[in-house]
């Protein structure tokens, strides 16, 4: 069993009845029909409670990189309708936004929450959700940034935030768990530039830097916004290869962690975040608010 497949597995216990894993695989344009590929050893029957995680970081932090480790390890992944926002009926919403924020920015984020929610609400008899990125980041990073720098005005802010509110009341968009791939604004703007998108292509390292110190404000020291999951903090600077270690190294903490709330029945913001101390490899814990 590999490191990804045991990590899930044991996730699945924690929610309670043995679960039948499903395998799909992650493209930013369609959602495949998932199929059963692994049986419980005790023919249990299946949870219909999934346990999601939300993959999130700034733009270039590999994302998508950390996400393709799970393929193929009995796991739905979701990516980020890319796709959608280059071609919605013709139009490139993602250019748009980037060439004329002040014009477009309501619109592009407008297009993102819906999008983002469609994924929230995806649902099947599989056990495990990954998403790349949610709607808090959404809201907590991207929106907060164009509203802070004069990009979106008070009226339209204040629609995206109502409708942010009345989702995230009225809808079921559950987590079990998040995980920040935290990186360097320097490093994504290298990584970034190497992939060349030509949406990306006018992006700063000071435009970088903002959506970092919000991720920061909101899953590090939580002075702007409480995260409603439990995180776990990877260094991304490093290469894949490395985080997945690190990720490997946190599996007891996370698991004794998750398996505490849930004996505690807490549905509050988690009071710590796991992450991993680039300097000693050792497991601490920060304290978020």
């Amino acid at each position: 069993m590999t490191l990804f497949n045991s990590f899930i597995y044991t996730c699945s216990r924690l929610l309670g009845p043995k679960l039948v894993p499903f395998r799909q695989s992650a493209t930013r344009s369609t959602l495949q029909k998932p199929i059963n590929i692994m049986e419980s050893t005790n023919n249990a029957v299946l949870s219909n409670e999934q346990f999601t995680i939300f993959v999130e970081g700034n733009i270039g932090s590999g994302k998508t990189s950390f996400l393709n480790q799970f393929l193929g390890n009995d796991s739905n992944v979701y990516a980020e309708p890319m796709d959608l926002w280059r071609n919605l009926r013709g139009h490139n919403v993602l250019e748009l936004m980037y060439e004329n924020p002040g014009r477009w920015s309501f619109t592009f984020q407008s297009l993102v929450q819906k999008t983002m929610l469609d994924l929230h609400l995806q649902s099947s008899k599989n056990s495990i959700k990954l998403m790349e990125r949610s709607i808090y980041s959404a809201r907590y990073c991207f929106v907060e940034h164009l509203h802070k720098q004069g990009l979106m005005s008070a009226p339209e802010y204040a629609v995206l935030d109502e409708w942010f509110k009345w989702i995230t009341t009225k809808c079921k968009i559950n987590g079990n768990l998040l995980v920040y791939l935290r990186t360097e604004p320097e490093v994504v703007h290298e990584r970034i530039i190497a992939r060349g998108r030509k949406e990306e292509s006018e992006l700063t390292v000071s435009y970088l830097q903002c959506l970092h110190d919000l991720h920061e404000d909101w899953l590090m020291t939580g002075n702007a916004f409480s995260c409603p999951v439990p995180v776990v903090v990877l260094d991304a600077n490093k290469p894949l290869s490395d985080v997945v270690e690190q990720f490997k190294q946190l599996q007891p903490d996370l698991v004794n962690r998750m398996r505490l709330n849930r004996n505690l029945n807490s549905t509050c913001s988690p009071s710590k975040a796991i992450e991993m101390d680039s300097v000693t490899n050792r497991n601490i814990l920060k304290n978020i608010h």
